[in-house]
């Protein structure tokens, strides 16, 4: 900390003294010479108005008669008055009556008569106007104008007496100051040295010396009191400071080991967690490899009109077909727990109109609750207007899974109702489905949202993984909102989901969401359209369906290859119009197959279709992302196997219902 010297200590102590005497003592006098100069005004008003009032009285009777000589006279009277340069009676008419000039004023002062009283004061003149009345009647008006030049010598009088007042005050001041510098000047430097030391040098040991018992030496007594508590905290802080060292190291030390095990828990975590997420990937592989042989070919064998199964055998088919795709579900949403328990999976909350969603789902639901001869109600005039914030795909999910339970898990010939609301708070959009089945014991409802927990239905015919609201839970919490239940047996049950109220989409946005693919029966091709399909796939059984379903399409010729490095060869020969290829081969993959088809003249062209039993999303993306056109899941459903090929050849294939 930086303290000024004694020189800028003194300059600025008298300084501040005489200035505060000049600013006090120039008001003074400022105050002084404006009542004076009020004062001054007021008296030559009054004593002008005065002598007005005397020589207008003195003027009515020549005003009368007609008698200006007299008035005249009587104005001549003024010339006794020194400050008197002009005087003046005016007629009714407003014309000069008489009129007086002294000899130092101007000429034609007066040109005609003021309209009204004056009382006009300047610093050279004041100039008084007034009515002559006679019985409350006005027969003319005196003027008189005086010079001021008294006021100016007022002036400058007490201009003179404000100077002489401030170089008096200015000398007085400085020698009080100079007085005062001894008494107070030297104990505040001294004090200011001393505190400078113990700032500079941090040296709590040093103390001021006291010289007087007056304020001054008080104030240096509670400075020395200040510095023995400082010093003491200092002792203290310092004995603290070490022991606090000591205490940091130790943990300091405790930290890094922890941070160390943490850092390798984490490391740990994170080789457990990808492989996890490999194990989801391979076992999503080889769990839908083999169920692409089944349902496949199952398929196939009931669309074979050449060689049709007898009913015993179609039905055992369906029933083939029906358990296939209820274990495919099963993996499904097992892949999705996982995913979403491991933190890989993810949701696009993005503003949607709540009716093109039930819209949709609606469209989907119908035909199941038409087989099952439930009811279903649902008023869409009540989602007017009505927007979420959510994610579009994963909003269908839930609400799809909880009508299809409020169907599935029903009394014959009952309804399923589907109710809108918005909460109180104006925040948040309920949906409510409700419906007329059993109804759920209420010691058992906090265990449907457990995986795999069907409550005993598992010993009805009824179908299902146990998976689904556990998965719908999960989801409404990833969108921000909640999934609740209330039931009572024998009445039914009541599923809400509360989710973000939404924004009005842009008219760009308003589009549909997800356009339902047509369900293809059958592939016509036009007379003059012959199409050429390369299949790459290593394993024996998924080739073999593919040729099977592609075998009932005559305008398309299919060739394939087992390996990669066979299939490119064949691309460059043949050059098909499209090309279907498995991702998972031995020596060179489905990615490194592509890569080598777009460096090729030949092939770079070629439309490329993936068709691998890798289902996670984040297999589907990077397959796009890699540039493959288009993407089909195993075990393959053979109408959106020929909706994809037909949808990536554009115009080349014709499709019919």
């Amino acid at each position: 900390m930086k303290f000024i010297t004694d020189v800028s200590i003194q300059k600025k102590l008298i300084r501040v003294i005489m200035l505060t005497s000049g600013i006090a003592l120039a008001l003074a006098c400022v105050l002084f010479a404006i009542y004076n100069f009020t004062m001054f005004r007021i008296g030559e008003v009054r004593e002008l108005t005065s002598l007005a009032e005397i020589v207008g009285n003195n003027s009515s009777a020549a005003l009368v008669f007609d008698d200006s000589q007299t008035a005249k006279d009587v104005l001549s009277s003024l010339q006794m008055d020194d400050r008197i340069e002009a005087a003046a009676v005016y007629d009714k008419t407003g014309k000069i009556f008489a009129s007086f000039n002294s000899n130092h004023s101007e000429a034609n002062v007066f040109l005609s008569k003021p309209n009204s009283s004056v009382n006009s004061f300047t610093l050279q003149k004041l100039d008084i106007a007034l009515p002559i009345q006679l019985h409350e009647e006005t027969i003319g008006t005196i003027r008189i104008i005086s010079h001021q030049k008294s006021l100016i010598k007022l002036l400058g009088e007490n201009g003179l007496i404000v100077f002489l007042v401030l170089i008096v005050s200015s000398i007085v001041a400085y020698l009080v100051s100079k007085k005062l510098e001894s008494m107070i000047s030297s104990p505040i430097l001294h004090l200011s040295d001393k505190v400078s030391q113990v700032s500079n040098n941090r040296d709590y040991s040093i103390r001021a010396t006291k010289t007087t018992q007056d304020e001054m030496g008080n104030l240096i007594d509670r400075f020395n009191e200040m510095l023995d508590r400082i010093q003491e905290q200092e002792i203290a802080l310092q004995g603290a400071n070490d022991r606090l060292e000591d205490q940091v190291e130790e943990r300091t030390a405790k930290l890094k080991t922890a941070i160390s095990d943490a850092e390798r828990a984490k490391i740990e975590a994170e080789k457990a967690n990808q492989a996890k997420s490999e194990f989801l990937s391979r076992m999503s592989h080889e769990l839908r490899t083999p169920m692409n042989a089944i349902l496949g070919f199952t398929q196939m064998m009931l669309k074979d009109t050449q060689n049709p199964l007898n009913e015993i055998h179609q039905t055992d088919a369906n029933h083939i077909i029906k358990a296939g795709k209820h274990l495919l579900e099963l993996i499904n949403e097992i892949l999705d727990l996982s995913r979403i328990e491991s933190g890989q999976f993810s949701v696009s909350n993005q503003n949607r109109h709540l009716g093109d969603i039930m819209e949709e789902v609606l469209e989907i639901i119908h035909p199941t609750a038409k087989k099952h001869k439930i009811q279903l109600t649902c008023d869409m005039d009540q989602f007017q207007n009505i927007y979420v914030f959510a994610d579009s795909v994963r909003l269908k999910q839930v609400i799809f899974n909880l009508l299809s339970n409020g169907i599935k898990y029903n009394n014959p010939d009952g309804s399923v109702k589907v109710i809108q609301e918005i909460t109180r708070d104006k925040q948040a959009v309920k949906l409510k489905f409700i419906d007329t089945g059993p109804g759920i014991p209420s010691d058992k409802l906090k265990d449907i949202f457990e995986p795999f927990n069907r409550l005993e239905a598992d010993k009805t015919a009824i179908e299902g993984t146990g998976i689904g609201l556990s998965i719908c839970e999960k989801l409404m919490e990833m969108m921000g909102g909640n999934l609740k239940v209330e039931s009572a047996v024998g009445v039914g049950s009541e599923f809400s989901i509360e989710m973000p109220i939404g924004k009005p989409l842009k008219n760009e946005d308003k589009v549909k969401l997800s356009p339902q693919e047509p369900e293809f029966k059958n592939v016509e091709i036009s007379d003059n359209c012959s199409i050429l399909a390369l299949y790459i796939e290593d394993n024996i059984d998924n080739l073999a369906l593919v040729q099977r379903i592609v075998s009932d399409i005559p305008a398309i010729k299919l060739i394939s290859a087992p390996r990669a490095k066979l299939g490119i060869e064949l691309a460059k020969a043949h050059r098909p119009n499209i090309v279907l290829m498995d991702i998972n081969m031995p020596e060179m993959d489905g990615f490194q197959a592509l890569k080598q088809l777009q460096l090729l003249e030949e092939t770079n062209d070629i439309p490329v279709i993936a068709v691998s039993a890798n289902a996670m999303e984040k297999d589907i993306e990077k397959a796009k992302q890699a540039g493959f056109n288009n993407y089909i899941t195993k075990p393959i459903e053979i109408h959106n196997f020929i909706s994809v090929i037909s949808q990536t050849l554009g115009k080349q294939v014709k499709i019919t219902q």
